[in-house]
């Protein structure tokens, strides 16, 4: 006896297609990173140095514990931290390890306000802009670095 299979209306694949168009998107959405809005005072205390620059180059670094990207940032003004500081050392992932949703990319030329934060308390001068809000292109600085002027004078 041989057996017939069932004929799906259009309809209905046109239904489960969409369904299924619905679960990939929320499933693409939930591998996103997410990161919480810092307020302007939560994001000058969480940082270590705040300063405008432009990162003027970077190269891999390979130690005996990791492999990493080490960018230097020429600082123009020096905002928070240690005054008189010509350059500060960011940590960036490294080239050679899969990407991941919360990397976040930094480029050569890049100019703008930077909120730094120390990458932990044994590695002073290596720091981290691991937070969208940890940079600001300097086109757009302008009202930051005056909030930042007065939320530091008081």
């Amino acid at each position: 006896m041989a057996h017939r299979l069932a004929a799906i209306p259009k309809h209905a694949l046109a239904c489960a297609r969409q369904i299924l168009c619905c679960l990939l998107l929320l499933v693409c959405l939930d591998a996103a990173a997410m990161w919480a809005r810092m307020s302007e005072s939560e994001l000058l205390e969480r940082s270590d140095l705040v300063v405008s620059g432009t990162l003027i180059g970077q190269s891999a670094v390979r130690t005996a514990s990791e492999n990493m990207v080490l960018a230097v940032i020429k600082i123009d003004t020096v905002y928070k931290g240690a005054a008189g500081q010509s350059v500060a050392l960011l940590v960036l992932p490294a080239t050679d390890r899969s990407i991941s949703s919360s990397d976040l990319q930094y480029r050569v030329g890049q100019s703008g306000l930077w909120f730094l934060r120390q990458r932990n308390a044994d590695e002073r001068g290596l720091f981290l802009a691991d937070h969208p809000q940890r940079f600001t292109p300097a086109a757009k600085a302008t009202a930051q670095i005056d909030a930042l002027e007065k939320m530091l004078a008081r």
